[in-house]
């Protein structure tokens, strides 16, 4: 799935997944991840942060921890409207989480 996702949107496979973090070498693996109608934007979820890049080039256009009041949940999920104005994230309390 991640290599026909890769090839629709013109990036190497080995990509899809993984990110690193703005101004940093710190990388993140994560297969919770969304794209728009167009394939032109990529949303990607951690536990605990989420990102938004662009497709071609690829390029990190946001990266944001979740809030304070959500400090003790982690994100299940994550979709981005098929326009890719809208980013919407699944947060759920860590005991609710399976292991």
């Amino acid at each position: 799935m991640a290599l026909r996702r890769a090839q629709k949107i013109g990036v190497e496979p080995d990509t899809i997944g993984s990110y690193p973090e703005f101004g940093t070498k710190k990388v993140y693996r994560t297969a919770r991840l969304s794209t728009s109608a167009d394939r032109s934007l990529i949303a990607a979820a951690t536990d605990a942060l989420f990102f938004v890049f662009q497709a071609k080039p690829l390029k990190q256009l946001a990266g944001r921890a979740v809030s304070k009041e959500l400090r003790d949940s982690m994100i299940t999920d994550v979709s981005l409207s098929a326009d890719g104005k809208l980013l919407a994230f699944l947060p759920v309390p860590r005991d609710e989480v399976a292991s």
